[in-house]
């Protein structure tokens, strides 16, 4: 939060569902809508990791990394080119290798404090 110049903190703009509205329209419009799908399909995997089977956690942690993460995916967001090969790496060629593996909880903060950091210095100072 800055002080002085009556700015709140971000994660206040985005629990308005008037401004994240706007704010998403806004993403669209710029031709890169895909760091707020991405964030937001983050933020779901996180809220509902204890409510879901290992399974599913696999399933829906792999549809973050083939849609957003790895190069080339439909809607591919714009991240340190290291937290890139660490998920494709740990997400993709893991559970290939261990078709047990179910990635931990915390397996995207890197990736959501980077998209975060994106709106915040970027494109939420445009809107």
């Amino acid at each position: 939060e800055r002080e002085g110049d009556g700015f709140l903190p971000f994660a206040k703009y985005m629990a308005d569902r008037f401004v994240t509205s706007a704010y998403f329209s806004f993403l669209e419009l710029s031709y890169c809508a895909e760091v707020m799908l991405c964030f937001r399909a983050i933020k779901d995997f996180e809220e509902n990791y204890d409510d879901i089977s290992p399974a599913l956690r696999s399933e829906k942690a792999k549809y973050i990394v083939t849609e957003y993460v790895q190069e080339g995916a439909n809607q591919e967001v714009n991240i340190n080119d290291g937290i890139r090969t660490r998920l494709v790496h740990t997400v993709l060629q893991r559970s290939l290798e261990d078709h047990e593996y179910t990635p931990g909880k915390d397996i995207f903060i890197a990736l959501r404090e980077e998209l975060v950091s994106l709106m915040i210095y970027d494109t939420f100072l445009r809107f």
